[in-house]
C-alpha cells in the first residue's frame, strides 16, 4: 500500500494553497507525513476535508460559506430582489456603490476559494497517478473535481470583462489586465513561486481546468457515491459542460481569442491538455456532448419532488436523482447555525434567521414572475401578487405554515427551499439541509444552448421543446426565428429553473446580458434599482482581489481590476 501514497516531504508542501496560506500544513490532525504513508483512511480523512471547506466562515456578516456566495452572486443579478435590506447582508452586491473593492466581504469569498483549493492540492499530493487503488483512484477523482470547479468558479468571477464604464475600462486597458484570470496554484507549486504568481491567462486557465476534468472523468469512472457530496464521473461531465459552453461563447464574441489560444496550442512549455478546437461550433459542440454525458443516470425532479414541504430543494432525492452533486450540513456541524447559514438567510417559512422574523425574504423579479404561463407549475414557487395577503388562496401553496402565517408573506417571495423535515421552529433541525451545486436540468439546458449554437436552430428548439413540455409545461411550445432567440429562451428558462442556485450570475456575465431593475411595476427597493447595458457586462460583475492576497503576491499588485466603489450608474 506505501506505493499508493506519494513518498515525499510535499505533504508538508510549500504549495498547498495561494501565498496567503501557504504556511498552512498537512494534515490538520498533526500527523507527519510519514505517518500518512500506507494509511489510505488519512488519505480519506482529507477528502472528506474538501466538501466541509466549501462551509468556511468568514468576518462578514454576509459569510455563511459557499452557500453566502450562492446568495450574494444571485443577488448581484435582476432575479432576486429582497423585500426588505435592513438585515438582507447581501445588499452589498446589488450594484450599489460601495463595498465592491478591498472590503472583508470579497476577501471572505477569495479565502474560501483559496483554502478549498489548498484541501484539494492536499489530497492530490498524497496519491501518485502511476499507482492507484480503487480507493484513491476516487479520492484523486474527487480533489480534481473540485479543484476544477474552484477555478471555473473564479476565472468567471475575476476575470474582467468590459463594462462599459469608460472610467474602469480604460484602466483596465491601462493595466494590461484583460484576458486574465487568477493565478494558478498547483500541489507543485513551491513557496518561491507563489510570492510572484501572475494571473493565468484565459488559454492557459481553459486548459488546466480541462486538464483537472479530463481525469477527473477517468479516475471518477464507475464510481458511485453513497453521498451527495462526492463527485463521480457525471459531475465532472456537467462541469467540462460549464467549460466548453464558456470557451463557446468567448470564441463566437471575439475571434482573437480564439487566435490567441490556437497560437499558444503547441507552445511546448504548456504541459496542459490541448484544447483541440479551431472554430467555436467545435467548442459549443463539446459543450453538448460533456452535457448529454452528465445526464447518464439522472432524470428532472418531478413536481412532487419540487414541493414537498419537508424535503423540497433541502434533499437529494431518491427516485429521479437529478442533483448529480451537492453540499451536505449534518445537525452537529458548524453551518448549523440560527441565522449565519442557508435556510435562515432564503427560507420564508422559518421563525428564525432573517427572512420572516425580519422581512428579508427573497422574491423573483416581478417582470420574469408575469412571463411565466400559469400552465407551468413552477409558477407555484412564488407567491402571485394576485394571492398574496389572501387565506382564500392558502391551499393553492404547498407550504409548512399556517394559513395566518402564509396571509403576512408578501407577492413573488420563494417558497423554493425548505427547512430539514418541514422544522420551522428548531433550528438545529431545520438548517441541517443539502444544498444542490448541479442538477440535470442545467445540463439539459446547457446541451440546447449547445446544439442550437453548433448544429443549428431547430436542433436546439426540439432539445428545449422537449425539456420543458415534457418536465415543466405541457401546453409549452418555442418557435424561435433565430439562434440569438433561442439563446435568449433558454437564458429565461435558466432563470425561472435556477432561481436561488447561485449560478445564473455567470450567465449574466457569459451572455452579456442587461441586468434590469429599475422599470414600471419593479419589486425591487428603490435603493437597489440600477440598471446596466446590454452588451457590456454589469460593472459590479467584475469581482475584485482584495489586499488579503496581492500583499503576498507581488504579480498581482499592478495587475488588479479597477475598483467599481462609488461608480456611478450615470457613467454609462
Amino acid at each position: 500500500m506505501k506505493s499508493t501514497i506519494k513518498n515525499t516531504a510535499l505533504i508538508l508542501f510549500a504549495a498547498a494553497s495561494f501565498s496567503s496560506c501557504l504556511q498552512e500544513a498537512l494534515p490538520s490532525s498533526g500527523a507527519i507525513a510519514e505517518q500518512i504513508q500506507g494509511d489510505a483512511s488519512s488519505v480519506q480523512a482529507q477528502v472528506n476535508s474538501i466538501p466541509a471547506a466549501m462551509f468556511r466562515f468568514g468576518s462578514s456578516y454576509a459569510s455563511c460559506g459557499y452557500p453566502g456566495i450562492m446568495l450574494m452572486r444571485d443577488a448581484m443579478t435582476a432575479d432576486f430582489p429582497v423585500y426588505d435590506n435592513t438585515y438582507d447582508y447581501y445588499g452589498y452586491y446589488v450594484g450599489a456603490t460601495q463595498y465592491l473593492g478591498d472590503y472583508d466581504v470579497q476577501s471572505d469569498q477569495w479565502t474560501l476559494y483559496v483554502k478549498l483549493i489548498a484541501s484539494c492540492n492536499n489530497v492530490i499530493s498524497m496519491c501518485d497517478p502511476d499507482n492507484l487503488t480503487e480507493s484513491l483512484s476516487r479520492f484523486l477523482g474527487n480533489a480534481l473535481t473540485y479543484r476544477a470547479f474552484a477555478y471555473l468558479d473564479m476565472t468567471r468571477m475575476y476575470e474582467y470583462r468590459k463594462t462599459g464604464v469608460t472610467s474602469l475600462d480604460s484602466r483596465a486597458q491601462e493595466n494590461e489586465i484583460y484576458g486574465l484570470t487568477v493565478p494558478i496554484v498547483t500541489d507543485k507549486t513551491t513557496l518561491t513561486e507563489s510570492r510572484n504568481n501572475p494571473r493565468a491567462e484565459f488559454w492557459k486557465m481553459y486548459r488546466f481546468i480541462l486538464t483537472d476534468l479530463n481525469d477527473a472523468a477517468e479516475y471518477l469512472s464507475g464510481y458511485k457515491p453513497s453521498e451527495i457530496i462526492y463527485a463521480d464521473a457525471t459531475v465532472a461531465q456537467g462541469l467540462l459542460a460549464r467549460l466548453w459552453l464558456e470557451i463557446g461563447t468567448r470564441f463566437e464574441n471575439s475571434p482573437s481569442d480564439l487566435a490567441e489560444a490556437l497560437s499558444h496550442e503547441n507552445d511546448p512549455q504548456v504541459t496542459y491538455d490541448k484544447l483541440g478546437v479551431t472554430t467555436a461550433k467545435e467548442a459549443f459542440a463539446k459543450a453538448a456532448e460533456h452535457a448529454r454525458l452528465a445526464q447518464a443516470g439522472h432524470s428532472p425532479l418531478t413536481l412532487d419532488e419540487w414541493m414537498n414541504p419537508e424535503t423540497g430543494f433541502n434533499t437529494a432525492p431518491k427516485s429521479s436523482s437529478a442533483w448529480l452533486w451537492g453540499m451536505s450540513i449534518g445537525t452537529d456541524d458548524d453551518a448549523v447555525h440560527s441565522w449565519k447559514s442557508w435556510i435562515p438567510e432564503i427560507s420564508p417559512e422559518v421563525s428564525y434567521g432573517v427572512v420572516y422574523p425580519l422581512n428579508a425574504y427573497r422574491m423573483i423579479d416581478a417582470r420574469l414572475y408575469s412571463g411565466i404561463p400559469d400552465s407551468d407549475w413552477r409558477k407555484q414557487t412564488w407567491i402571485s401578487p394576485d394571492d398574496a395577503g389572501k387565506e382564500s388562496a392558502y391551499t393553492k401553496y404547498r407550504t409548512n405554515l399556517s394559513s395566518e402565517e402564509w396571509a403576512t408573506i408578501p407577492a413573488y417571495t420563494g417558497f423554493k427551499f425548505r427547512p430539514a423535515q418541514g422544522d420551522t421552529d428548531t433550528y438545529t433541525v431545520g438548517t441541517a439541509v443539502s444544498i444542490p451545486l448541479m442538477r440535470v436540468e442545467e445540463m439539459m439546458l446547457i446541451e440546447a444552448e449547445a446544439l442550437g449554437r453548433s448544429i443549428g436552430l431547430g436542433s436546439g428548439m426540439s432539445a428545449l421543446n422537449n425539456f420543458v413540455k415534457t418536465y415543466r409545461d405541457p401546453d409549452y411550445t418555442f418557435n424561435g426565428a433565430t439562434v440569438s432567440d433561442l439563446i435568449d429562451e433558454i437564458f429565461r428558462q435558466k432563470r425561472i429553473e435556477l432561481w436561488g442556485e447561485g449560478i445564473i450570475m455567470f450567465e449574466y456575465k457569459r451572455l452579456q446580458k442587461a441586468i434590469t431593475r429599475k422599470y414600471s411595476g419593479t419589486n425591487f427597493l428603490e435603493s437597489h434599482q440600477i440598471n446596466s447595458p446590454d452588451g457590456v457586462v454589469a460593472r459590479w460583475l467584475n469581482f475584485y482581489i482584495t489586499s488579503s492576497e496581492y500583499q503576498y503576491n507581488n504579480a498581482l499588485r499592478n495587475a488588479q481590476n479597477p475598483d467599481p466603489s462609488f461608480v456611478s450608474e450615470y457613467e454609462y
